[in-house]
């Protein structure tokens, strides 16, 4: 008699579970709208040059009806699409050109699907436009001498010339060969330390020619940041910078260390900005 009784309290429980989950299934397939977009990022940032496609699907369980984009910005709303669907599903490519707008200006592009019953779904991709950073100038021609050659030793980018680590203050000297007489001896030291406090990054694969400031300032916030670079070699790219900051992109282009140290020097290049 006991089970009887929790068996017949069970029954109307069930019943109002399965009527419940029913109701939400048919719900749910009433208004099953799906709109997917790549790329995913809510937020992108973009320069004027640069383009994007947009991939576009959508699915729904009813007849669907329009889709349209419609971009916003300080200058008001443009429709950039409006097309009517046919079916249950929806697939574009959509070419999307990067408009010529100030630097950093936000826009808005509001993607929107609208199903037969008149029900919609909407998704956003916000960008700010970037203006395109200019190629970096090149300084060439420059030279440091050992520090066993009593030449000019050093050197200072904003200055733009080379120093001598004997006259002048440490906080001027970006960069300085490293060499020390009971160490090197004859030899090119081939290191760099800077008593001014910098840091070196070693960026092999930086697009030197084509260098922005951009470029030098993510090279040096991925790179390894050490006081002092050494084995420098021709070739080599260096980067500089203090605290979190990059100044300057080097390119060693000829290291001559003769039998004596008195002609024992660095040719380098080197971008910065301005």
């Amino acid at each position: 008699m006991h089970t009887f009784k929790i068996k017949n309290t069970l029954y109307p429980i069930i019943l109002l579970l399965s009527i419940f989950l029913l109701s939400c299934e048919e719900e749910t397939e009433e208004s099953n709208l799906r709109l997917n977009i790549e790329p995913r990022q809510d937020q992108i940032n973009k320069y004027v040059s640069e383009n994007l496609t947009f991939n576009i699907s959508a699915e729904s369980n009813t007849e669907l009806k329009k889709f349209t984009i419609n971009q916003k910005s300080i200058d008001g709303t443009i429709v950039l699409k409006d097309t009517t669907i046919e079916g249950k599903s929806f697939y574009l490519d959509y070419f999307y050109e990067i408009p010529l707008l100030e630097d950093s200006t936000e826009i808005t592009l509001i993607f929107n699907l609208t199903a037969g019953n008149n029900e919609e779904y909407s998704m956003a991709r916000r960008f700010k436009i970037l203006q395109e950073e200019e190629l970096l100038d090149e300084i060439t021609g420059n030279t440091i001498h050992s520090s066993l050659s009593g030449g000019l030793d050093a050197f200072n980018f904003k200055l733009k010339q080379p120093l001598s680590s004997e006259t002048q203050p440490d906080s001027l000297l970006h960069i300085k060969d490293n060499s020390i007489e009971n160490i090197n001896q004859n030899n090119l030291s081939r290191e760099f330390i800077s008593p001014a406090g910098y840091n070196f990054v070693r960026f092999e694969s930086m697009n030197y020619p084509q260098a922005t400031q951009a470029m030098i300032q993510n090279a040096y916030d991925s790179g390894i940041k050490l006081d002092k670079i050494k084995n420098i070699q021709n070739e080599d790219i260096i980067v500089i910078g203090k605290n979190n900051t990059a100044l300057a992109a080097i390119l060693i282009t000829q290291i001559i260390d003769a039998d004596s140290t008195l002609n024992d020097k660095y040719l380098f290049n080197y971008k910065m900005k301005n």
